[in-house]
């Protein structure tokens, strides 16, 4: 990995590359314009092509990252200008056991908080499921109680008209019934015949 860094200090150092250069303490760099950067310098210096995995290189070689005003700036008391035989004294960090077992109970905490947030959002749903089916019976109950009203009141507005109608056919019917029942005369009878002669003929039917 020594290579890594003598190629980054020459980028840094080359007067050829806007989107790199020193800080103002020469203790360090700053990335100017990182899309500048991933697309002609980064190429030069890593395999891959994610800015988190150059981030990761510099932190194994104890860089401190510091962001300032949008502009990332990466420090080392042993990455200075003018020093490049200071490279030397750059070593990659070595994960300790401990911090081996650390980084191992932490990702098992982690899944274990992970399973007991899918756990409870399995059991909201399932909440949610089951209140969601309780509500469609509901809504299902009153759908119908509302249909079975309608037709209950068509049924007794059919019977209301059904009733006013054969009313009105008796109505008729009696009139019709008390018209038979007048005697008919001849049209000249009719025309001079007074009203005493009219009543004499109805007390003597009787």
């Amino acid at each position: 990995m020594l290579k890594f860094l003598r190629n980054l200090y020459s980028v840094v150092c080359s007067d050829s590359d806007p989107s790199i250069t020193w800080n103002e303490s020469g203790d360090g760099f700053v990335i100017l314009d990182k899309a500048e950067f991933m697309s002609n310098t980064f190429p030069k210096l890593c395999k891959s092509n994610e800015y988190g995995t150059f981030v990761r290189q510099l932190n194994n070689y104890g860089f401190s990252k510091e962001k300032r005003h949008g502009i990332d700036e990466f420090t080392n008391p042993k990455f200075l200008k003018g020093s490049p035989h200071l490279l030397d004294l750059l070593k990659r960090k070595t994960i300790m056991p401990s911090e081996r077992m650390n980084d191992i109970s932490i990702v098992k905490d982690n899944q274990m908080m992970l399973h007991s947030n899918m756990t409870a959002i399995n059991e909201v749903n399932r909440k949610l499921s089951k209140e969601v089916y309780i509500l469609k019976k509901r809504v299902d109950q009153q759908d119908r109680t509302i249909n079975e009203l309608v037709r209950a009141f068509i049924r007794i507005f059919n019977k209301q008209e059904a009733k006013e109608e054969t009313l009105r056919l008796k109505d008729n019917t009696d009139i019709d019934n008390l018209l038979s029942d007048i005697p008919h005369m001849p049209p000249e009878e009719q025309e001079n015949i007074s009203i005493d002669e009219f009543l004499n003929n109805e007390f003597d039917q009787v």
